[in-house]
């Protein structure tokens, strides 16, 4: 009797230690802050492609270090399925990190209930992003920024022919 006391005594203890181990809070905004040490072009154009693997590009502009991304409209049959996202991307220059690149992604649903596969009759109300922007932008930046390893071997062996090459003086071969 008494051992069958502590074993609930030890499972009622436990249980909720390791339930609220394992729960990681979530997170205020869906916004993304990666730090860089590439220059600011090498960076904007790449976030350029990227980008534009997916979406159609609103605005660009260097100057301002912002680019924002047109609506990516899906269309459905049904009230509140149809929904619209783009993404905006910022870049700071930071002393120690270098640049920081914020995205933030925009989500819209259509509640329209009349004609909800009608795009100029779309009533669009903002909803939670549900990240998947913002994953496709990670992904193709973490891809540009840290490519695999065989790639990595291929271009320092093409770089390490071309400096040989440059160095060899004409008409000797080696």
């Amino acid at each position: 009797m008494l051992f069958r006391l502590s074993i609930a005594a030890i499972i009622l203890i436990s249980v909720p230690l390791f339930t609220s181990c394992g729960s990681t809070p979530k997170p205020e905004d869906e916004d993304w802050v990666q730090g860089y040490e590439h220059g600011f072009d090498y960076l904007w154009d790449e976030s350029l492609s990227v980008l534009k693997q997916r979406y159609e590009m609103a605005t660009a502009v260097p100057a301002k270090q912002k680019m924002t991304t047109e609506w990516d409209t899906q269309l459905a049959y049904f009230s509140e399925q149809g929904e619209r996202v783009r993404l905006s991307v910022e870049f700071e220059e930071r002393p120690v990190v270098g640049w920081v690149i914020t995205t933030t992604e925009e989500r819209q649903i259509n509640t329209n209930q009349l004609n909800p596969t009608v795009g100029s009759e779309a009533d669009w109300e903002d909803a939670d992003p549900d990240g998947s922007a913002t994953s496709f932008y990670r992904l193709g930046m973490a891809a540009r920024m840290r490519p695999r390893e065989s790639w990595r071997s291929d271009r320092e062996r093409r770089l390490e022919s071309e400096s040989q090459a440059a160095t060899q003086p004409l008409g000797v071969n080696p």
